[in-house]
């Protein structure tokens, strides 16, 4: 069977990217609802040039982690403690919490905990699972019912083997 551009033998590059551009969409959403940082925000979600081969087409949706270093760490987690110290001051200056409410702090170095997870692509791949593949089945079926009816009209009973 001839491949067409930019299509796999059944699902098309605009039909990937179309669920992929759905899934970076709820994705933001989610991130903002989650007060995940400057994710929603800043948008650190691109979505890569879909791959197109014989057997399969597949799309790559990354987080751009030199837009925001963070958006790995509200993903997954963060990995453990890290240091936050300094850059253009000599001391870090903020308000305290819990048994330090209503003071201020002024040290020179924190030793601050993992961030806690808060996912936002895997969420928004799970709710946009049933619509994706829907979208893919849509595709598929037009696809064959394409297939077939171009072999049927080049003299072939069917472009299949039953």
């Amino acid at each position: 069977m001839k491949q067409a551009n930019n299509t796999s033998d059944l699902v098309s590059v605009a039909t990937l990217t179309k669920i992929a551009s759905r899934i970076k969409q709820y994705a933001l959403i989610i991130a903002r609802t989650k007060r995940s940082g400057r994710v929603g925000r800043l948008d650190p979600i691109v979505i890569g040039t879909p791959k197109v081969s014989q057997k399969q087409i597949s799309i790559n949706i990354m987080l751009d982690t030199d837009k925001v270093p963070e958006a790995a760490a509200f993903e997954w987690g963060g990995a453990g403690y890290y240091e936050i110290s300094p850059i253009n001051a000599e001391f870090l200056q903020f308000a305290g919490t819990n048994q330090y409410a209503g003071k201020w702090i002024k040290t020179s170095l924190v030793m601050h905990p993992p961030q806690i997870k808060r996912p936002y692509l895997e969420p928004a791949k799970r709710l946009t699972r049933q619509q994706n593949l829907a979208d893919i089945r849509a595709e598929v079926n037009r696809n064959i019912r394409l297939i077939i009816s171009v072999n049927s009209k080049a003299g072939k009973t069917s472009g299949m083997d039953y």
